[in-house]
C-alpha cells in the first residue's frame, strides 16, 4: 500500500498504526509526518497548519514516535561571555530557546558584568562525572537483602565486565548499593562518553541485574521489580543528586568589583548581599527548597531546548547552590550545579537546528565544553536577577521586555 489517500484512510479507520507509516512510504520521514498530520486533521476536525509547516525533515530514527510536525520556540542569542574553564576557554555566545520575555537580556547583562571583571572561572568535578541507573530488586527478607548487597560489593569486578560488554562507550565507575527493608537498589554509575547515556546505562544495568539474579536469585529469592527504582534519580527533585552529584557536576565563579556593580548594575554589594540573604538563604530554607538559586532552571531549560537535550533533566540541574560573599571591595559569586545530564550525541542532538546551535557555541565536538558554558550562563542569570531585585527594577524590566 503506497497511495497517500489509502494510508490516510487506513489511519482513520485504525487499520494502520501511526508508527507504521514510514515503512509504507519507503522510510520518507517527511512524507510520513505529513500523512499523519492530515489524518489527525480529519480525525479530530482541527486544522494544524503551523505544526505541519514546521516539519523537521531530518528526523533521527524513532520508529515508535509518530511525528506529525514540530513546534516553534524562538531562539535568541546573547553574550558572548568570557569563560576561563578547563575546556571552554575564551568568548562564547549563548543561544537560548525560550518564550520568556526578558530572559535573554537578563543573561546578557550578567555576561557583560562578568566580562568587565575578567571572565568566569568554571570547573567540572571530573571524579563525579557519570550517569546512574538503580533497579529495584525485592528479596525474601532483610537478611537476604543485606547478603545481596554484600555479594554485589564482593563481585563488583565480574559485574563490571558484564555491564561493559553491552557497549564500547560505557565504562562502569562503581555500584553504590542501597537497602531499605527487603528491597535492594544497586545504583550503577557509568561514564558514557559523548552521550547523556540514559539508554546506555539502562541496557548495561539490566545485563548486570540479570547476572546477579542468575548467580544468587534462587538463594535469596531475588525478583526484579523495576529497572528504575527511583534511586537513580531521574527527572525528580532529590537530595541524592545534590549530595552525590550525577551527569556533569560543574562550578562557576566570578569576583565583581564594587565600581562595576554601582555603575553597570545600578546597585551595591550591600544591597545584593541583603537580597541574597533574604531570598536565597532564608527564603529557600523557609520553603524547603533543594538548592538555593534564583533561576538556574530558566537557563538550563533554554540551553537544553536549543542543543537537543532531554528537557525533563532540567529538574536535576535546578538544585544548584548559589554563594555570594563580600571580599574587601569585591563581590564573590559562585554557583555549583550538581547534576547536568547532557550529551552531544544520541537523543535529540542529531536534529539540524540543535547541531547548528552547538556548533555556534563551539561545543559540538567536546562534550565538556557544554556544561562549562551552561554554568557560565546560569551564573550570569543569577547575578543579573539579584541586581534587578536589589535595585527594585525587576517589575519594570518585565513590563518593558516581557510583553508580546
Amino acid at each position: 500500500m503506497n497511495n497517500i489517500e489509502d494510508i490516510i484512510k487506513g489511519l482513520i479507520e485504525n487499520k494502520i498504526k501511526f508508527y507504521e507509516v514510514e515503512k509504507l512510504v519507503n522510510n520518507d520521514k517527511g512524507l510520513a509526518t505529513h500523512i499523519r498530520a492530515q489524518a489527525i486533521e480529519e480525525m479530530w476536525g482541527v486544522k494544524i497548519p503551523s505544526i505541519k509547516s514546521t516539519c523537521i525533515k531530518e528526523y533521527p530514527s524513532m520508529p515508535a514516535s509518530p511525528t506529525i510536525g514540530s513546534t516553534q520556540i524562538p531562539v535568541s542569542i546573547t553574550g558572548p561571555v568570557r569563560i576561563n574553564g578547563d575546556y571552554a576557554y575564551g568568548l562564547f555566545p549563548i543561544l537560548l530557546a525560550t518564550t520568556e520575555g526578558g530572559l535573554t537580556e537578563s543573561i546578557g547583562r550578567g555576561c557583560k558584568i562578568i566580562n568587565l571583571n575578567g571572565g568566569v572561572n568554571t570547573q567540572i568535578r571530573e571524579d563525579l562525572v557519570g550517569i546512574a541507573r538503580a533497579p529495584c530488586i525485592k528479596t525474601i527478607g532483610i537478611r537476604e537483602a543485606e547478603n545481596t548487597r554484600k555479594w554485589i560489593k564482593n563481585n563488583y569486578d565480574e559485574i563490571k565486565k558484564v555491564v561493559e560488554s553491552t557497549s564500547n562507550h560505557l565504562s562502569l565507575k562503581k555500584i553504590d548499593t542501597y537497602v531499605s527493608t527487603r528491597y535492594v537498589y544497586p545504583r550503577f554509575i557509568a561514564y558514557t562518553n559523548k552521550a547523556c547515556g540514559m539508554n546506555m546505562i539502562t541496557i548495561g544495568a539490566r545485563k548486570g541485574v540479570d547476572y546477579i539474579i542468575d548467580k544468587i536469585g534462587d538463594k535469596y529469592g531475588l525478583k526484579l521489580l523495576a529497572m528504575s527504582g527511583n534511586v537513580c534519580v531521574d527527572k525528580k527533585s532529590s537530595s541524592m543528586n545534590l549530595i552525590e552529584h550525577i551527569g556533569f557536576p560543574v562550578s562557576a565563579e566570578v569576583r565583581i568589583n564594587n565600581q562595576s556593580i554601582k555603575h553597570f548594575l545600578k546597585t551595591s554589594i550591600d544591597a545584593m548581599l541583603e537580597t541574597y540573604h533574604g531570598k536565597n538563604v532564608i527564603g529557600s530554607f523557609t520553603a524547603g527548597v533543594i538548592g538555593n538559586n534564583s533561576q538556574v532552571a530558566n537557563v538550563i531549560a533554554a540551553i537544553n531546548a536549543v542543543t537537543g537535550q532531554d528537557l525533563a533533566h532540567v529538574v536535576e540541574g535546578s538544585h544548584a547552590i548559589l554563594d555570594m560573599q563580600r571580599e574587601n571591595d569585591d563581590l564573590y559569586v559562585a554557583l555549583e550545579i550538581p547534576a547536568l545530564k547532557i550529551g552531544i550525541v544520541g537523543g535529540g542532538t542529531p536534529y539540524p537546528t540543535m547541531r547548528e546551535a552547538r556548533e555556534l557555541m563551539d561545543c559540538d565536538e567536546n562534550i565538556r565544553k557544554l556544561p562549562e558554558i551552561i554554568s557560565a550562563a546560569a551564573l550570569a542569570g543569577e547575578i543579573s536577577l539579584n541586581a534587578a531585585l536589589s535595585s527594585g527594577t525587576l517589575a519594570s524590566s518585565h513590563k518593558r521586555l516581557g510583553r508580546l
